[in-house]
């Protein structure tokens, strides 16, 4: 079975080592998928399409043609971005429709993205996004 290794970018000390830590297998893995939906075009040096720049949509309105873009600019840079994984589904602002509304009221995207890693079978992250006044 192949291992993932990468480098925690809370860059907290090993305590044996005094190295920075590292993540394996499915944690790197979902550490990556944060990276690229949080980040954001020309945040990485030379890759301009590297991140999602979704949190710049968050001051727009939270509409269901917004969710849709967000849901397929999530997609298509994970598919370009990630090759461990599979993209399974990704919901914007699921759950009960108070819990929906809520969300929207307050300018909130709530990104669930539900992945295969070979080997590994099926995974899910969760990544809430709020705006900042």
């Amino acid at each position: 079975m192949q291992t993932f290794t990468d480098i925690d970018l809370n860059f907290i000390r090993h305590p044996g080592t005094g190295d920075v830590t590292r993540l394996f297998n499915l944690d790197a893995i979902r550490n990556s998928i944060m990276n690229i939906v949080s980040g954001k075009p020309f945040e990485k040096p030379f890759d301009e399409f590297y991140g999602t720049g979704i949190r710049g949509i968050l001051f727009s309105l939270n509409t269901p043609i917004t969710q849709t873009i967000v849901r397929r600019i999530v997609k298509e840079r994970l598919e370009l971005y990630e090759p461990r994984i599979t993209v399974d589904d990704v919901v914007i602002n699921g759950g009960t429709e108070k819990e929906q509304a809520y969300a929207i009221d307050r300018h909130e995207l709530n990104i669930e993205i539900s992945y295969t890693v070979k080997n590994y079978g099926t995974q899910t992250v969760k990544i809430e996004m709020e705006r900042v006044r």
